[in-house]
């Protein structure tokens, strides 16, 4: 029976999606390994006359999945079905992420190396971690930072030796604040370090246990280093919590999301993967809704049977089915790797207690201390104490009004302030 929920002049059928054949394509070339019937059906569709190349290009590109949409059609000898022009576009974006990645992988290692030699333990998370250890080829994986997970008593000698190989620490504003990780920039500017030693934030209410991740952590080789990576569970729950803060909901469901549930599940196996713990997991950290999102979008490829059983698991409740709609129907929504700043104040203005609260929040957003101003607009040249700094107070409302100007109309910002609501009433304690 397929679940309908209308609340709030919003509706969304749960079971019957429809999709285009760009996001059709896109979907069923996200798994390196394919039946003869999966390949048959992606032939039909690069024959289709009414394909839009060069939307799937910029999708595929939007959505960091372009290496392996190309890799895949290689492999499968179907690369010669893409129009010439596009096809370069494909093969020159492939090969600049093969040779950026192994550019990576080459100050990785040495880097890892050191942590080796000084007997401190690290576990590599998210895009380097999944590009080394469960893609097919570490070129297939897009990724911009580098981001590793350290124990806290090890963070004053890893700050220093970090120094001392001339890596320079960068401004960090919210996450400073927030005390979640310090950030880095190696001195030919080529790696960019993201050194946590938690997994929460503040958009989320539960406390995540690095420890019990710690205890199951596994080996992992980045070229001839040595290092840990989590769990599959965690790997998984780990992608999904990032998913919150840092994105603001709709990242959650991009293709490279799914693109990277897929390559944990042919890597590991779905008899490997501990699904009990992960909804378990899901359920202490308010993460299900994005773990549903991107295993329902595998489900309708159609090559996992066994998903349909794990997606009643992790079934959403009526506020989360009501947020993924707005997800993906509003339409001033619908851009690629969006990040929405108002969603985010709208969230954390609800998060606060009362009408005074509120108004400080509102205050504290819009008049930052001087010292994270000055780190805002990159005013290294001022002392926080500096008279010059009120001027920028003076003018902050104008640059802020510039900035969103084009969404400061009713009905954005009507959307908006709903998602915002559902964010507040989904993570809520």
């Amino acid at each position: 029976m397929v679940k309908r929920i209308i609340r709030s002049g919003i509706s969304m059928d749960t079971k019957n999606f429809s999709v285009n054949s760009v996001d059709e394509l896109l979907l069923k070339c996200s798994r390196a390994k394919i039946e003869s019937s999966a390949r048959n059906q992606i032939q039909s569709l690069l024959v289709d006359n009414r394909l839009d190349w060069n939307e799937v290009l910029r999708k595929a590109r939007a959505q960091w999945v372009a290496p392996s949409l190309y890799y895949n059609l290689q492999q499968w000898g179907l690369a010669k079905l893409i129009p010439p022009k596009i096809e370069q576009d494909f093969k020159k974006i492939y090969l600049t992420n093969a040779a950026r990645n192994a550019t990576i992988f080459y100050h990785l290692s040495r880097l890892l190396k050191h942590f080796q030699e000084n007997h401190i333990p690290v576990v590599v998370l998210k895009g380097a971690a999944l590009a080394a250890a469960v893609y097919p080829l570490p070129s297939l994986r897009m990724m911009g930072d580098v981001d590793l997970l350290l124990k806290e008593a090890d963070l004053a000698l890893v700050d220093s030796f970090l120094l001392d190989l001339g890596y320079i620490p960068q401004a960090q504003d919210k996450w400073q604040e927030e005390k979640i990780h310090h950030i880095y920039l190696s001195p030919n500017n080529l790696l960019g370090l993201e050194v946590h030693w938690a997994l929460s934030s503040a958009n989320i209410p539960a406390t995540i246990d690095v420890i019990k991740m710690w205890q199951r952590a596994g080996p992992l080789q980045v070229e001839d280093a040595e290092a840990l990576t989590l769990s599959p569970e965690d790997l998984i729950q780990h992608l999904c919590i990032h998913a919150l803060p840092h994105h603001n909901f709709y990242s959650s469901i991009q293709l490279r999301n799914v693109y990277d549930l897929w390559a944990i599940i042919d890597k590991y196996g779905s008899d490997k993967v501990d699904w009990d713990y992960l909804v378990e997991g899901c359920r202490q950290y308010r993460t299900g809704i994005f773990v549903y999102l991107a295993l329902r979008k595998l489900d309708e490829s159609g090559e996992f049977p066994f998903l349909k059983e794990i997606l009643k698991k992790f079934e959403p409740t009526v506020s989360e089915y009501k947020l993924s709609y707005l997800l993906e129907n509003e339409s001033f929504l619908n851009l690629d790797n969006l990040t929405d700043p108002i969603v985010e104040a709208v969230f954390e203005l609800l998060r606060e207690k009362g009408i005074i609260p509120r108004i400080k929040y509102l205050i504290k957003k819009a008049f930052p201390p001087s010292a994270i101003l000055v780190q805002y607009y990159n005013l290294y040249n001022l002392s926080p104490s500096s008279k010059w700094i009120y001027l920028y107070y003076f003018l902050r409302p104008f640059i802020l009004f510039g900035k969103h100007r084009r969404r400061l109309n009713l009905s954005s910002l009507q959307s908006l302030s709903r998602i915002g609501k559902l964010k507040a009433e989904i993570t809520k304690n």
